[in-house]
């Protein structure tokens, strides 16, 4: 929770709660991870101790290859795990992380939102458990997600909260209604009794 905070903490309003993070399913990066600890970590060990001792001079070159190839798992971590949906007590936030340089966001409000689809196709994303996830907007404007990681389960926090803003709103609208009526009854009782 407290990394997860960290990380997307800036793009959340004064007030605003984060409820809960749709991410995209590790199987996206998995190629990515596999070649980064195949050349980055594998190699470089058996290297290590087969050709060279972890205390010669050139053993240092190696070290260096580590420290590359963390900072790499970091920037490929993060490239994976900073492109999410912030599901929030507001709206929805779109986050996109191109790098350290270069991160959007865009909101979606729930009152916009028409439905959430989900599509999940063929036995890989069955099994695995993601698919693709539409938010159908009035505007004609859909936003999507592939590959999310359980997606009924973001679909059906996504109508919860939508549902529990829109009770909400309705509560506020009544109680708004019924102190509106009270001053309209009040005036025309004092200008009935003035006359």
């Amino acid at each position: 929770m407290f990394f997860r905070k960290l990380l997307f903490e800036r793009y959340l309003d004064k007030g605003e709660t984060l409820i809960y993070t749709v991410h995209r399913h590790w199987i996206t990066i998995h190629r990515q991870m596999l070649r980064i600890g195949f050349f980055g970590y594998v190699i470089p060990t058996i290297i290590l101790l087969a050709i060279l001792s972890p205390a010669s001079p050139a053993s240092v070159i190696i070290y260096g290859w580590y420290i590359i190839a963390l900072m790499y798992t970091t920037y490929a971590f993060l490239d994976w795990y900073l492109d999410a949906w912030l599901i929030t007590d507001l709206s929805i936030i779109d986050t996109k992380w191109d790098g350290f340089f270069k991160q959007s966001s865009s909101r979606v409000d729930y009152e916009s939102i028409e439905s959430v689809d989900i599509e999940m196709r063929g036995i890989k994303q069955s099994l695995l458990n993601y698919g693709r996830i539409s938010l159908i907007r009035s505007s004609n404007i859909h936003v999507q997600m592939e590959y999310v990681y359980k997606p009924k389960l973001a679909s059906a926090r996504i109508t919860q909260i939508q549902g529990e803003i829109a009770g909400n709103k309705r509560t506020q609208n009544s109680e708004a209604l019924k102190d509106l009526l009270a001053e309209v009854i009040e005036e025309r009782i004092r200008i009935k009794s003035e006359s």
